[in-house]
């Protein structure tokens, strides 16, 4: 039986991004996204002390974001599982109206990052 079902079909079949990885502060971060450089971005935000991005870091929980942390990868997997089964089938593929908001999104906070 497949536990991430959603997330492996917008990893297999729809060419989605994934990446699980440890931040400073030993939390780990799940996340998948439509490009690799919307991915190399996020972890960097996440991984980086930017004092001026404490209200973009509270985004990371909102129910949209294809991003999730916790104390576990299985933790970690389980929250980002449960936002991808929230979001209608097709929107979960390359893109769709939610894929390219969040690419507006990351484009716009690559300017505050760089």
């Amino acid at each position: 039986m497949l536990m991430f079902k959603s997330l492996d079909a917008m990893v297999r079949d729809h060419g989605f991004f994934f990446e699980a990885w440890v931040n400073k502060e030993r939390q780990v971060w799940v996340c998948v996204v439509a490009h690799q450089h919307e991915l190399d971005l996020i972890r960097r935000m996440t991984c980086a002390k930017y004092e001026d991005l404490k209200q973009i870091n509270e985004l990371w929980l909102a129910e949209w974001m294809p991003v999730a942390n916790a104390s576990t990868i299985q933790e970690a997997l389980q929250v980002l599982e449960a936002k991808l089964d929230r979001l209608p089938i097709q929107q979960r593929q390359q893109g769709s109206s939610w894929t390219s908001t969040l690419s507006h999104i990351f484009l716009t906070w690559q300017s505050v990052v760089l």
